[in-house]
């Protein structure tokens, strides 16, 4: 049966709480911020990075997501915290990862369709990122002091340290300071399963 328009209730819950289960069942942690009880907690589900390798598409690294604060207002606070399998520093340089997210951002809000608005938007993703102040911080993971390498960029911010196993990547926007940040691990998705229905449900 084909859909038109918005996915049904049902359809879409068993969806997430199927990703859920995954992200549960994977080897990876998920790490939450300890102190967020007045941060709204929204699923970010199972991201996987691809490569082509001899013309065909791989699976480079996988991931586990979760958010705290508001994905969908640019005003307020907003914090990605990822697990990566596959996915460090000495490869993929912070200050394209930065970029990147940033396109992401600016791509959001302004909406582009043509080709060249994708181009300018990437310009200025590029632009913002090379003035990007480059420091470190501490951050406890896990109740272990990692050092996280990061850059700051007007009000966006990334993070990351490469752990034995896995990387830790945050991403914030309008976030205060990563100083002080504690991680700890996540058992219980269910309020940020909860939190991304209501996500959906206020979409419209």
């Amino acid at each position: 049966m084909d859909y038109v328009g918005k996915i049904p209730e049902f359809h879409h819950e068993r969806n997430i709480r199927r990703i859920a289960a995954m992200m549960l069942d994977s080897d990876l942690p998920i790490f939450g911020v300890a102190t967020s009880d007045d941060m709204p907690r929204v699923l970010g589900g199972r991201p996987h990075k691809r490569k082509v390798c001899n013309g065909r598409v791989e699976i480079d690294a996988v991931g586990v997501h979760v958010r705290f604060g508001y994905p969908r207002d640019p005003d307020k606070p907003l914090l990605n915290v990822i697990t990566w399998r596959g996915w460090t520093l000495q490869e993929n340089p912070l200050s394209q990862q930065f970029s990147d997210m940033l396109y992401g951002v600016l791509e959001s809000q302004q909406q582009a369709c043509s080709d060249e608005e994708h181009l300018d938007i990437a310009r200025q993703a590029d632009d913002l990122a090379t003035q990007a102040h480059n420091s470190s911080v501490a951050i406890v993971v896990n109740g272990r002091a990692q050092i996280f390498q990061t850059l700051e960029a007007q009000s966006y911010v990334i993070a990351q340290c490469d752990c034995d196993e896995y990387s830790i990547l945050l991403e914030g926007r309008n976030w205060t300071s990563l100083e002080g940040l504690e991680l700890v691990r996540i058992s219980d998705l269910e309020p940020f399963i909860m939190g991304y229905f209501n996500l959906f449900n206020n979409s419209d």
